[in-house]
């Protein structure tokens, strides 16, 4: 069985859904790591499983469409504390974020296209993971520069 999944293990100690909009730039810093960990927590539900039963593939591509809607709103509220940070290194990891949740959501868009075609050519789409496999690495520095930036403890699994 082919799996792919998108892991980038966060220990951060946070929990998920508060933010602080205006408050001293040790507060940014605790906002932007829930914000972080919350993006790990949907980018862990972004993943593919082949060869699987047309159920099992209709309801990846579901909790993979949810977990796109969730990134999407992640994204506004990351722009807009963005632009009301009060620090340039702070500001700079917000863009990084984005284009880091960018990424995620392209890659969620291929997952989608390949349980679209697994039906019609499983040994293709199969194929198609297995080198998306090889050419994702998922622990890239890049990845992990917000993370980094911020002393924030990330492990590899």
């Amino acid at each position: 069985m082919l799996t792919f999944e998108r892991h980038h293990i966060l220990d951060a100690g946070v929990t998920l859904g508060e933010e602080c909009i205006d408050s001293p730039p040790m507060n940014e810093q605790r906002t932007f790591q829930k914000i972080l960990a919350e993006v790990e927590q949907l980018d862990a539900q972004i993943r593919l499983k082949l060869p699987a039963s047309r159920n099992s593939v209709t309801r990846q591509v579901e909790r993979i469409h949810l977990a796109q809607q969730q990134l999407k709103a992640v994204k506004v509220r990351v722009l807009q504390l963005a632009a009301r940070v009060h620090t340039a290194a702070l500001h700079h990891n917000y863009r990084s974020l984005v284009q880091r949740i960018e990424q995620i959501l392209r890659d969620a868009v291929d997952f989608q296209l390949l349980a679209e075609e697994y039906p019609i050519d499983p040994d293709g789409a199969s194929s198609c993971l297995q080198s998306m496999r090889r050419e994702t690495p998922c622990h890239s520095p890049t990845t992990l520069v917000a993370a980094s930036a911020l002393k924030i403890p990330v492990t590899a699994p």
